[in-house]
């Protein structure tokens, strides 16, 4: 069964690698695995990313219900491009 995907609220990317992203999220610095995202995209002043809910519980950025800066599920129909995580 496929993961769950999040939209992530994202402050900035510091640094890109061949394989992840050091974003700062709360002004924390997280390193993320590309092989588990798809972005990071900036649509207005807003940056985001897509992620996977696994890496996001691994990484400790699931917060209380009702955080409007909280990870939110994405539908599945909306990040269909034919690429698996």
């Amino acid at each position: 069964m496929a993961d769950s995907i999040l939209e992530l609220k994202v402050d900035k990317v510091e640094k890109e690698t061949p394989k992840a992203w050091l974003l700062v999220v709360k002004g924390e610095d997280v390193w993320m695995p590309k092989s588990q995202t798809r972005g990071p995209v900036q649509e207005g002043g807003e940056q985001t990313i897509k992620i996977t809910e696994w890496i996001a519980e691994k990484k400790g950025l699931f917060v209380p219900d009702g955080d409007p800066d909280a990870p939110q599920k994405v539908p599945e129909e909306s990040f269909d491009d034919g690429i698996p995580f």
